[in-house]
């Protein structure tokens, strides 16, 4: 009885161990999946320039899950001050493009029909054109030309190479601000404005966003029938398992199969001893048995059964204690997760909670029910084994040899009684004693495992997310270094600024003028 409510202990501590790394690596995988969804859009492939054809095919490929289509309604002129930017790219969009797309509102609202607007926030911040909510605003569309072909938003300003061709003009009252999206391409001439879909418009191209029911499939498109070009949202296909980053899956699996196996190796030797000393216990009861007949087969089949009741019994209750143990653990702490990523910007609907799948609970219970299987397996070969006689004597467990127990000196005058007691204990069942060994040198081996990961993954992030010793950045382009020198100079002027220093990059003439100030002085 003391041996099975041991075997079922550490049935249940290996199930839910188990349990908790397997949740633990799916619901960080969904973690990071929801955040590459908030941040860059729900959707795999995105179609730029396609045709009302190419659309058509899109829609009715059975592969493609989900499309979010945008009409291509052309450039107006914003009179921005960023000499590469000098455009307005306005696109017609649906609520689905607006609810998938990462379109994340800054003041006002959503366009709800073809005569509003909504303008990205960097067209003031970067391009210093200011605007109000409620104001109108006459744009004339057309397209960006060069030499007969038409440009789009991954063709950058090339102000000798090309031309403005105005097509129709159309009167906008603008209902908000938004970020600016991750689907406009840095080097983009046009700042990416929403208006709600356009019938009447003449559109001849569109963008399509789309996602595949197998992330796979996401590179099928464009094909060989199609003239547009294609960009991929490679965040959101790595976290889908389907990008070719695969060092991304090689640690974050490799990380959760070393710390099974740990788990694992320590929970065959702890399940291991319980079912020692459950067997041990009953060898007289199997040399009885074999005295009237019983079968090694019968024999082990009986202890295999007895795994099988233990596993079936504290296997389920482990499952349910990981589940519970890693959901509390994570309902503390995922908030912590948004806050490193998103700081005070966080979305309440990005946090690191527990996510449940069926793969992670079959998995954990197939390796649980094996642990304890394995475990039972070499005391029921060992039960099989003793005679009859032996059994009743139960001298394959206990050593009462004088010379076996035998204990030296000084384990008295170090550790006095209890110690000698203890000495010989272990003495007359090695058994015993080496389990004791073995589930010490596991417990040590699992403390130094975490607490190196736990430091590896500290500097990693570290690294990653250094923090830098400036407080503000200015990216200043200029075309002579004597204009550069003013400019820093002019900038490092500045009352209040402590130190400056200025990083000239290998692009071109662009300059990254680095001014620390002090705290106090920052607005």
């Amino acid at each position: 009885l003391v041996g099975s409510e041991m075997c079922i202990r550490d049935s249940i501590l290996s199930a839910a161990m188990i349990t908790a790394v397997a949740s633990l690596v799916v619901s960080f995988q969904s973690y990071l999946f929801r955040t590459g969804q908030w941040e860059m859009g729900n959707w795999y492939t995105g179609l730029i320039g396609a045709s009302a054809g190419d659309l058509e095919t899109v829609r009715q490929d059975s592969r493609v899950d989900t499309v979010y289509e945008a009409q291509i309604l052309g450039y107006a002129e914003s009179a921005s001050s960023n000499p590469d930017k000098p455009y307005l790219y306005v696109l017609g969009v649906k609520e689905d493009f607006m609810q998938n797309m990462a379109v994340h509102l800054v003041s006002g609202r959503l366009p709800e029909n073809s005569s509003e607007i909504l303008l990205p926030l960097h067209l003031t911040t970067n391009g210093e054109v200011t605007y109000q909510v409620g104001d109108t605003w006459t744009l004339e569309l057309g397209r960006r030309d060069s030499e007969g072909y038409a440009l789009s938003q991954y063709n950058p300003y090339t102000q000798e190479e090309e031309s403005f061709v105005g097509e129709y003009s159309r009167t906008y009252t603008i209902v908000g601000t938004y970020e600016r999206p991750e689907f406009e391409d840095y080097s983009a001439p046009g700042y990416t404005a929403l208006t709600f879909w356009d019938e009447s418009a003449p559109v001849t191209s569109y963008e399509a966003y789309l996602t595949t029911q197998d992330p796979s499939d996401a590179y099928l498109y464009p094909n060989e029938n199609m003239l547009c070009a294609a960009v991929y949202n490679d965040t959101l296909l790595m976290f889908s398992g389907a990008s070719s980053h695969s060092s991304y899956y090689t640690v974050l699996y490799g990380l959760a199969a070393v710390i099974i196996f740990l788990i694992l190796f320590g929970s065959i030797s702890l399940i291991y001893n319980a079912f020692s000393i459950s067997v041990s216990d009953r060898t007289r009861q199997f040399g009885l048995l074999s005295s009237i007949g019983a079968t090694k087969r019968q024999l082990r089949s009986s202890v295999l059964y007895e795994a099988l009741l233990v596993g079936g019994i504290g296997v389920p209750i482990g499952i349910l204690c990981g589940l519970l143990g890693i959901g509390v653990t994570l309902f503390f702490i995922g908030d912590y997760f948004s806050g490193m990523f998103f700081g005070s910007d966080a979305n309440p609907e990005i946090s690191l909670y527990l996510v449940v799948s069926w793969q992670s609970i079959l998995i954990s219970f197939v390796i649980g029910m094996v642990t304890v299987l394995i475990s039972a397996w070499i005391p029921a070969k060992r039960a099989t084994r003793v005679s009859a006689v032996e059994a009743v004597r139960s001298s394959q467990d206990i050593k009462i040899s004088r010379k076996e127990v035998k204990v030296s000196r000084l384990n008295y005058v170090f550790f006095k009684l209890e110690g000698l007691l203890a000495k010989k204990y272990f003495k007359r069942d090695r058994k015993k004693y080496r389990a004791t060994v073995v589930s010490l040198f596991m417990s040590v081996v699992l403390f130094i495992s975490s607490s190196a990961y736990i430091l590896y993954l500290t500097g990693t992030a570290g690294a990653v997310m250094d923090v830098t010793d400036y407080d503000l950045r200015y990216y200043v382009s200029q075309n002579t270094e004597a204009e550069k020198e003013n400019v820093f100079a002019l900038l490092s002027g500045v009352e209040g600024v402590q130190n400056a220093a200025m990083m000239s990059s290998c692009y071109g003439a662009v300059s990254y003028t680095h001014l620390t100030l002090p705290t106090s002085d920052l607005v």
